[in-house]
């Protein structure tokens, strides 16, 4: 359960008008928070942005975008995807 304070999290998905919010603690994890999309600002209502989430009593206060979070992880993934698209080395076994 998410208590009150301020955390990390990515939007995973918004499917029947709820956004599923992936709390991070320590680049892992740690819990799933949803919420009704209204919570979110409209330029926010998409998957995969990092953001910064703060709940006072249960309730959302506020959600902020980390542009800079969400363009790391993004570059981050196409990174690996285009390694893992490379051939490997032809073995050249006599």
């Amino acid at each position: 359960m998410v208590t009150d304070g301020t955390y990390t999290a990515v939007i995973d998905r918004i499917e029947d008008a709820h956004a599923v919010l992936l709390i991070e603690e320590a680049g892992r994890d740690v819990d799933e928070l949803v919420i009704h999309e209204s919570k979110l600002p409209f330029e926010l209502r998409e998957a995969n942005l990092v953001v910064h989430i703060a709940l006072e009593g249960g309730v959302v206060k506020s959600v902020t975008a980390d542009d800079e979070a969400t363009d790391e992880r993004m570059e981050d993934a196409q990174s690996r995807f285009d390694r893992l698209a490379q051939r490997p080395p032809e073995s050249k076994e006599p």
